[in-house]
């Protein structure tokens, strides 16, 4: 489901808002469970001034995602994708590297990974003292690939731009135009 506001407010302003939700379910054989682009909420909005007709024009982005589902990050029991020795109530980061540990954020009692050293000697970690800065991870045996998956941590990026149309003053007779978008 998605939705879209474009308004001209008052003359030289716009504002343009985008909004929807995703809720992608793959249900195949005996499995269930969330695909990767599954989100509760995302957003996009634009606002533009323009002051003068031919003047300069000011843009201001924000976009908001809740969070999109992050696939098989260790944790600790329910549908968890744990490491062997990994119970209900320890978490097993084995399964994956010291520098895929680092770049997910991960911690173990405020311990963070670094790209060669897990987060702990043998990469075991109570579920209680199991944290990461960018995924948001169930609970200790909360943990269903259908209903409580782990996702990434929400996020908002803002963005602010200033430009100028037409620098060259070039009036088109013909009615075509061109345009570079310099990014």
């Amino acid at each position: 489901m998605a939705y879209g506001l474009c308004c001209d407010v008052e003359r030289g302003s716009a504002l343009l808002r985008t909004a929807g939700r995703r809720n992608r379910r793959h249900a195949g054989g005996s499995e269930v469970f969330r695909i990767d682009h599954d989100e509760h909420f995302n957003q996009t909005t634009h606002l533009q001034y323009q002051p003068f007709k031919r003047g300069p024009w000011v843009g201001f982005n924000w976009r908001y995602d809740s969070g999109l589902v992050a696939g098989p990050v260790p944790c600790a029991g329910g549908d968890c994708a744990n490491g062997p020795n990994g119970t209900d109530s320890i978490v097993d980061a084995s399964i994956i590297t010291p520098d895929q540990q680092f770049q997910a954020g991960l911690s173990c009692n405020g311990v963070f990974a670094t790209p060669t050293t897990p987060i702990s000697p043998n990469s075991l970690c109570p579920g209680n003292e199991y944290a990461s800065k960018y995924v948001k991870i169930p609970a200790p045996g909360t943990e269903n690939d259908d209903h409580n998956p782990p996702r990434i941590a929400p996020r908002s990026l803002f963005d602010l731009s200033v430009g100028q149309d037409n620098l060259l003053k070039v009036i088109s007779t013909s009615g075509a135009s061109a345009c570079q978008q310099l990014t």
